[in-house]
């Protein structure tokens, strides 16, 4: 009897051995064909300031990309850095949630709201593995607002904008981390950050997790600060601004290809999905208000922190070998937004709906060449807004942060006809401006204040901070 027993009770744990091992095996095989994702994100690079779009700036290593994967030719963003960052690590517009008309400073007290749950949340139930490198600007104040507490295993680089290149100073002060601790380097903070990703591409375990990479290059934001060895590739440029910047491009772009060759090194390229794109259009001299940036959005109108095209539509670049066609240009309408449903799907998730995800599914849209999205919320800030429905845009003048003087409160173009945004056609087609007019009200009972930016008198060094981090009123 007792020998039966114990057969029995072996017979049920090697059962539940087999049973677990093959299922075990079924899961990292599934883990193992999801696809690792990767986000490259430059910061206020033009749409004329890469080299498929016609620039004088060498980007070799973004041209051969945008002749293997596909160029998204309609690809809108935020008008500043920290909203875009917002809406891309959450699928959500961020008037939704008070972030649409601030960029987070040194003495903000709160970041990206914690009830939001960011895409890199979402991929790690997916058993991603999931990093950042560069930059954050998404809250910095306390540990709960940091990378490492969004749902990001591992980051290393900086909280803020405007850093030192060379020095990884914000005014006096550090701003250069790995997970949450202050880190002093030496070196240009383009090959800082490239060198990480690389490390981390060439010692990450694939048969372990899949990848999830979110690369966000502080340039071509300012300061302007170059390398002296690209320099010399622009002597022949006039302005000593758009010098420097232009060497900032070019040494992304060459950080760009290191860290492509290492995934093709390790041969996982052709199981990555990877995107390239801006947070906004080039800073430019723009009316009588000069900013020191010197990127190039022609022929499109406007730059950064406006809502004309050239703010809010940059150079995107998608890859998926064996996926999509090569040198493939898709004039779809897509957004920054996007971009978390079309990972969730990849990586085999169903989007809870009450997350109201703004976004669409670019891959499925691309694929089935689904052409009835006519109508794209760009921006919503308080009370400035625009909106693409068919072929009219309409811009709500009210407002900014950083204002520009304006020609009218409301403007509406046929962006199809007139694309670089010349001919006001508000006062001659009043019936499409107040037809467009009313879907802009469906969101005004839906737009969250804005974060408050003022200073306190009373503001001191967050305690994760390191000590010297200077206490200055500068504009990020």
């Amino acid at each position: 009897m007792k020998l039966k027993f114990l057969r029995i009770v072996i017979f049920i744990c090697l059962t539940l051995t087999i049973t677990y091992y093959f299922r075990g095996a079924n899961n990292l095989k599934a883990e193992i064909n999801k696809p690792n994702i990767i986000v490259i994100l430059a910061d206020d690079l033009g749409w004329n300031d890469v080299g498929f779009h016609g620039s004088e700036i060498k980007t070799t290593n973004l041209d051969k990309l945008a002749v293997s994967g596909v160029r998204l030719e309609r690809f809108y963003v935020k008008a500043m850095c920290t909203p875009t960052r917002a809406a891309f690590l959450t699928g959500r517009h961020p008037f939704r949630y008070g972030m649409s008309a601030i960029n987070v400073t040194p003495w903000s007290e709160t970041g990206l709201p914690l009830e939001e749950k960011t895409i890199a949340e979402t991929l790690k139930e997916a058993g991603y593995y999931t990093a950042i490198l560069g930059k954050w600007h998404l809250g910095h104040y306390q540990e709960s607002y940091l990378p490492t507490s969004r749902g990001f295993d591992y980051h290393y680089g900086h909280y803020l904008a405007g850093i030192d290149y060379f020095t990884h100073k914000s005014g006096d002060g550090l701003d250069w981390h790995r997970n949450n601790n202050p880190v002093y380097i030496e070196g240009y903070s383009t090959d800082l950050i490239a060198q990480d990703a690389v490390q981390l591409i060439n010692n990450h375990d694939y048969h372990k997790n899949p990848l999830f990479l979110y690369i966000a290059f502080n340039a071509p934001h300012i300061p302007l600060q170059a390398k002296a060895e690209d320099l010399e590739d622009y002597l022949t440029i006039e302005d000593e601004q758009r010098r420097l910047f232009a060497a900032q491009v070019q040494s992304m772009d060459e950080a760009i290809g290191s860290i492509i060759q290492s995934l093709q090194a390790k041969q996982v390229w052709n199981n990555t999905l990877l995107v390239f794109t801006s947070d906004n259009g080039g800073e430019i001299v723009a009316n009588d208000i000069r900013f020191t940036g010197r990127g190039d959005n022609r022929p499109l109108r406007g730059g950064k922190r406006n809502l004309y095209e050239g703010g809010v539509r940059v150079p995107t670049i998608i890859s998926y070998p064996g996926h999509l066609s090569s040198g493939k240009t898709v004039e779809q309408m897509f957004s920054i937004v996007d971009l978390y449903p079309t990972f969730a799907k990849l990586a085999g998730l169903k989007i809870n709906q009450e997350q109201q995800i703004d976004g669409v599914d670019i891959l499925e849209s691309i694929a089935e060449k689904n052409t009835n999205r006519d109508e794209l919320l760009i921006q919503y800030r308080d009370t400035s807004a625009a909106i693409i429905k068919g072929d009219y845009k309409l811009i709500k003048n009210g407002f900014d942060p950083f204002p520009i003087p304006y020609y009218d409160s409301w403007e509406l173009f046929n962006i199809k006809d007139d694309p670089l945004e010349t001919h006001n056609l508000v006062h001659s087609e009043p019936d499409k401006v107040a037809a467009i007019e009313k879907i802009l009200e469906q969101y005004e009972g839906k737009v969250k204040p804005a974060i408050a930016q003022s200073k306190p008198a009373d503001f001191v060094v967050p305690k994760i901070w390191s000590p010297e981090y200077l206490q200055n009123n500068q504009r990020y």
